[in-house]
């Protein structure tokens, strides 16, 4: 079931990118404005990996221990397919 879902969502990704790309990137209805943007995936050396995951292990520490203080929180969603 999940990988059928995940097929339809693809294929609908798909279609609406698609789409936007005939119109310029850009849709405007009188319930929204979609456009299009495009999100860059990086991959670091080995290096900055590892530096990267000192880092986080750092602030797990000061989170247990108090010295980090959580500036602020957000509500959001969450969509789990069965």
């Amino acid at each position: 079931m999940v990988t059928i879902l995940n097929r339809e969502m693809n294929e609908l990704k798909y279609n609406i990118v698609s789409r936007l790309e005939y119109h310029d990137g850009k849709l405007e209805t009188a319930a929204a404005k979609i456009s299009l943007q495009r999100r860059k995936y990086w991959q670091y050396s080995p290096v900055v990996e590892e530096l990267k995951q000192q880092l986080a292990e750092l602030k797990k520490r000061e989170e247990k221990d108090g010295k980090a203080i959580c500036s602020h929180d957000s509500l959001y969603p969450v969509v789990r397919l069965l």
